[in-house]
């Protein structure tokens, strides 16, 4: 009797074993895809502890995303009004064109659309459009790089858009390789609007390096600079808040069709401020990179 009960015990110990056995393979050969998705959930849940595990430390904040190096193409700064662009156009390029415009025009307090009589033809991409209509801007911050001409527009009330023609696609694609050349110019350019935008706060040791005197205001160059220091240069220029230059303003003096010709192979950037009423004004000197800094470039007006 105990005898077949010890075989009993043994077939029944190998039927569990097999079972088990080949559930156990029928997992591993019949679902390969159920393996990876529960490496894939351990591989996330993982992922899961060590962020949770990371928002118990103290955080950097985070940065600003810019978005020319995003994916995201910037509303005009009328946003019922989208931008249409030249259809070869890269989306870098895309993406610089609709930032700078944000900066050109985001300052205005109004516009008005305008019919254009009798229309006029804009080539975009090749393509020949008829714009019957304009935008007009009015009130503060009117203030436009050359290149930029007019704004004019395309399609029905229902659908209306900026074009972008070739020339302005072109501008940027020039102005952008200009910066590419030379980006060490650009980023201390933001270093130098920084200081500008906050000399409340700093000590200007030697503001006359600050400074680069043009043409006939050299001769007056002792009257200048024989009584500047931190706190006069302060008080002239710290009343004021200065606007990011649009990347077409920012060029080689004989690129422009002014006085600025004259400073030939220096970069020069055409900046606008805000005045203590918060009005936008192109009353600012323009920079000028001389000697490795950028400074303000001082004229006397009409030498």
């Amino acid at each position: 009797m105990k005898k077949a009960l010890l075989i009993l015990f043994l077939i029944l110990g190998v039927l569990v074993w097999f079972f088990i056995g080949r559930n156990a393979e029928d997992l591993e050969i019949v679902s390969p895809s159920l393996r990876g998705e529960k490496e894939s959930v351990s591989s996330d849940a993982i992922e899961s502890s060590t962020e949770n595990a990371e928002l118990l430390e103290p955080s950097a904040p985070e940065e600003a995303i810019d978005p020319e190096a995003s994916n995201v193409i910037p509303n005009f700064p009328i946003e019922s009004i989208p931008l249409l662009f030249p259809q070869q156009l890269d989306q870098k390029l895309r993406r610089i064109i609709a930032t700078d415009l944000k900066i050109v025009y985001g300052d205005v307090e109004s516009f008005e659309i305008l019919e254009v009589d009798p229309p006029i033809l804009v080539t975009s991409g090749g393509v020949q459009y008829q714009s019957e209509q304009r935008l007009e801007f009015f009130g503060r911050g009117r203030y436009f790089p050359e290149e930029l001409n007019g704004v004019y527009l395309y399609g029905n009330d229902v659908s209306k858009q900026v074009l972008i023609s070739d020339e302005i696609a072109e501008s940027y694609r020039i102005a952008e390789a200009r910066r590419t050349e030379a980006p060490n110019v650009y980023k201390e350019l933001e270093e130098f609007l920084g200081l500008m935008n906050d000399l409340d706060q700093r000590i200007v040791s030697s503001p006359e390096k600050l400074l680069y005197l043009h043409g006939s205001a050299k001769k007056y160059e002792k009257e200048m600079l024989g009584s500047l220091n931190s706190k006069s240069f302060q008080e002239a220029y710290g009343q004021y808040e200065y606007r990011k230059p649009s990347l077409l303003e920012i060029k080689k003096g004989a690129e422009f069709s002014n006085y600025l010709r004259d400073l030939g192979d220096k970069f020069v950037a055409k900046v606008y401020v805000y005045d203590q009423s918060d009005r936008i004004s192109d009353g600012s000197p323009p920079f000028v990179y001389d000697e490795g800094q950028w400074k303000l470039l001082i004229v006397i007006p009409g030498t």
